[in-house]
């Protein structure tokens, strides 16, 4: 990720539109996943400045784990109470069968080689735990919030749900999201590419906090797709949840 984008994160995760929302369909997704359960171990991979870790921390006993010094600092100044870890998502510092529940959310992307990064997930699965990964979806979407991230791929949900049973998961639900914007997001997207529009250094998706009555209209539109997981597979959008169980 380009360096100036982590400080824009804490800034950014407790109120734009996208991280609202998204938060509210991982936050089911976990529900799905953990059932209840007392003492649950949660790691999550790739936890950037920590936005998520409050959520996870309801669920379980929450660990994390990136490989970016500055993105830990700001999570543990923002009062991160999890263990955090840096490391290389491909070589992960744990034993064996270490967690019940294992989350990548948008993480795989920043990885080149997503298959090592999957397999060392299964490692660290306990046998009968999950797996819930998060990624963009469709090349054609590529844009700037892809450069500034240093994403090396974008994927189709048959992709992600063949590197994860490759890995030794079962796929157990797959879905793309964030399906209500998807027309606008495609449309800005490709007309960008045809005006040939170009991208200034550290530019992002997120320069712009949208008017605060449009970035609350947009969060409850995305997080409404929350309602949908495990009972319906939305046909497209601009990512894709994919969960699975350790086998």
């Amino acid at each position: 990720m380009h360096a100036g984008f982590y400080d824009k994160y804490v800034d950014l995760e407790d109120r734009h539109w996208w991280f609202v929302g998204r938060r509210a369909i991982l936050n089911r997704a976990l529900e799905l996943a953990v059932q209840g359960r007392p003492d649950v171990r949660v790691l999550e991979i790739g936890c950037g400045t920590g936005g998520l870790l409050p959520m996870i921390n309801r669920h379980g006993r929450a660990f994390a784990a990136d490989m970016n010094a500055t993105a830990l600092k700001l999570a543990a100044d923002r009062g991160a109470t999890s263990r955090l870890v840096q490391c290389d998502g491909s070589r992960l510092p744990f034993a064996d069968g270490s967690f019940d529940i294992v989350c990548a959310f948008d993480v795989l992307e920043h990885i080149a080689d997503d298959r090592a990064a999957l397999r060392e997930m299964g490692r660290i699965c306990r046998p009968g735990g999950r797996l819930i990964v998060s990624v963009p979806a469709f090349r054609a979407l590529w844009g700037r919030q892809d450069v500034v991230s240093h994403h090396h791929r974008r994927y189709r949900r048959p992709e992600i749900v063949e590197r994860v049973r490759a890995a030794g998961f079962v796929p157990t639900y797959s879905t793309y999201f964030n399906t209500w914007m998807f027309p606008a997001v495609a449309a800005i997207r490709l007309a960008r590419r045809v005006t040939a529009a170009a991208i200034r250094p550290g530019a992002s998706d997120f320069d712009r906090m949208p008017p605060p009555w449009l970035n609350s209209l947009l969060a409850r539109l995305l997080a409404s797709e929350a309602s949908a997981l495990g009972r319906a597979t939305l046909p497209l959008g601009v990512s894709i949840l994919s969960v699975a169980a350790r086998a």
